[in-house]
């Protein structure tokens, strides 16, 4: 699609208004150069959808002829997104990246929610280095440094069995 004439000029005239050099607010540069990147991502992946909305945003007053041509190769791109974003969605759900937990851990509901869970986490982290700075200043010895950590050993191993007797060991 990027080789159609009228998608080149779209794109030439997206870069025009919206190329950095030619703003003086450092601010408004700023915001600029990162609008051209989304451009020449558009471009490079060939996202004629990310380019039409950047020019309904940029370019008001842009006319652009949609013939059936111009219409299948955008509901393509739409499906070819859709298939792109579902697999993303998948990777998330089954992958074992940071990544993948995080999002596993605190994407789901809404912003409010997932900013409770996170809070809510971040509390559990404070009073678990809460703990472990009070266990710090009480092992004084070597001695009481095995003892605790054959108490923790052991402590392990009993939970990986029940998870193992419940068919939930990896």
């Amino acid at each position: 699609m990027f080789d159609d004439r009228r998608m080149a000029k779209l794109y030439r005239q997206l870069a025009k208004k919206l190329h950095p050099d030619r703003e003086r607010d450092s601010a408004k540069q700023a915001e600029k150069h990162a609008l051209m990147q989304q451009l020449s991502q558009a471009k490079k992946e060939k996202d004629p959808l990310a380019l039409l909305l950047l020019a309904q945003r940029f370019l008001p007053d842009h006319e652009l002829a949609l013939d059936n041509d111009m219409l299948r190769h955008l509901e393509k791109s739409l499906k070819d997104r859709v298939v792109q974003l579902n697999q993303e969605h998948q990777a998330l759900k089954d992958g074992h990246d940071v990544k993948s937990v995080v999002w596993r851990r605190f994407g789901g509901g809404n912003k409010a929610s997932r900013q409770h869970d996170l809070d809510k986490y971040r509390y559990q982290l404070i009073d678990s280095a809460d703990e472990l700075r009070d266990k710090c200043a009480q092992i004084t010895t070597v001695k009481a440094l095995q003892d605790d950590l054959k108490i923790r050993v052991n402590q392990r191993t009993q939970l990986e069995q029940a998870f193992f007797d419940f068919g939930l060991f990896m």
